[in-house]
């Protein structure tokens, strides 16, 4: 299926507010900060910045939509597993982020997810977490 009309729905940081737009079968694209979330949202969309990327880490803050042929939408979400001591971005993701992410796969009508990791290291525990959550 060729893209033919994509572009930025709405940016939802409450996912329990009811939709502008009719129900649609949703992709969440989720992973690791920094993992290339939104860069693979722009190339299969065929645009270069209609997702936001960022080589700062915790750019994505809130579940970006996007809606691709007036039939599906692709959902941009935060990214987890901050390096170093726990700071700030982990604060957010453990009390904003995550909470958000979680809501989001209830209340939404995702029907696939997409997790990126890197192939190069195994996967973390985070990852695995991850995983399981989206089954």
């Amino acid at each position: 299926c060729r893209v033919r009309k994509a572009g930025s729905l709405v940016s939802v940081q409450d996912v329990k507010d009811p939709r502008q737009h009719p129900a649609l079968a949703e992709i969440c694209v989720m992973g690791r900060t920094n993992a290339g979330k939104s860069s693979l949202i722009n190339h299969l969309l065929g645009h270069d910045n209609i997702a936001k990327a960022s080589s700062r880490a915790g750019k994505t803050t809130c579940v970006d939509l996007f809606l691709v042929n007036n039939k599906l939408v692709l959902a941009d979400l935060p990214g987890y597993g901050f390096k170093g001591p726990r700071g700030t971005l982990q604060r957010r993701w453990d009390k904003e982020w995550w909470p958000l992410t979680q809501a989001y796969l209830r209340h939404s009508e995702v029907k696939a997810a997409l997790l990126l990791v890197d192939v190069r290291r195994a996967p973390t525990e985070e990852d695995v977490f991850v995983m399981e959550e989206l089954r």
